[in-house]
This record gives structure tokens, sequence and C-alpha cells, in this order.
């Protein structure tokens, strides 16, 4: 019980600490932010386990911290960011299990399960799901998706893709 005390005493700190150079950043207005944004799509489809290279660049920011041959985004500046992932299931992939990390940690989860359920059942085609995260980064730090399933047929082009931009320099 202690030990979960300390734990949200911790997570209300860093929230503290997190709202208060948000704060300070609205209250200088003077401070001119560069645009940082980019969204990106797979190439070719993807089946590996591991973090994924959105390799397609459709749009992105001069300087941008986005790597298309890692997949791998490195915040240039300390702020908050927003991230969307967006994934059509191949027809003939029975399941979909990705996610986005912060560093190491796991921010937001995409699943779909074709089994159960009378309509996937039924109708075990292409499907979408999405999920997204809003999170405070340091200069360094990054964010990837990774794919927890080798059996999980990523469709290529426009259909799966990763966006990212930062909503607020601090």
């Amino acid at each position: 019980m202690t030990r979960k005390i300390n734990d949200v005493s911790e997570n209300q700190s860093e929230i503290k600490t997190e709202l208060s150079a948000a704060k300070t950043s609205l209250e200088n207005p003077a401070k001119k932010q560069t645009p940082e944004y980019f969204t990106a799509s797979l190439s070719s489809t993807f089946t590996s386990v591991g973090t994924v290279p959105f390799k397609n660049i459709i749009d992105i920011a001069a300087g941008s911290g986005y790597n298309k041959n890692t997949g791998v985004y490195t915040a240039p500046t300390d702020g908050l960011y927003f991230f969307s992932l967006y994934i059509l299931k191949k027809r003939d992939s029975n399941y979909v299990q990705t996610s986005i990390h912060h560093d190491s940690k796991q921010i937001a989860y995409c699943h779909d399960n074709n089994y159960g359920g009378t309509y996937s059942s039924r109708h075990p085609g292409f499907r979408n799901v999405a999920c997204s995260a809003t999170v405070f980064m340091r200069k360094g730090e990054t964010i990837y998706v990774k794919n927890a399933s080798s059996s999980s047929g990523l469709h290529p082009g426009a259909y799966t893709g990763l966006t990212g931009f930062r909503v607020l320099e601090t």
C-alpha cells in the first residue's frame, strides 16, 4: 500500500512539473515555435515482430526528428506531443497487436482480434484499428511503434501510418 501511495505521489509531482513548464511557455508568447510534425506510412506489408519503420514520408517539417529508416521519432525539444497510429489489418491476418512506445514504456495499444463474436467470425476481411497518445517529452526522448505479433499483416500504403506533431514547445 505504501508503494502505491509513493507511486501516486511521484506521478503527481511529475504532472506538476510538466504543467508548470507548459504554463511558463504559455506565459511567454514571444517565444516563436518552429513547426514540428510528420506523417509517414508503410512502404510494404509488415509482418515482423519489432519496431515498425514507416518509410513512406507523406509530409514532414524540415529538420523533423522522425527517422524513416529506423521508424524512431526523437524529440528535438522539450514539449507536449501528440501521436496517432492507424492500421489496416491484412485480410488473411487473424489479429493485430501493435503499440506506441515512449522510450521503453508502452503508452497506447492497438488491438483487433478477429476471433470471437458473431460478426468477426463471419467477416474476417480487412479491418481498421487506431490508437493515439499525448505525451510530454524531453529533448532526446523517443517514440516508436512496435508490432507484437508475427502473424499480424499490416497493410501498406496510406492504409497504415503514424502521424506525430508537437502541440506545445516548453
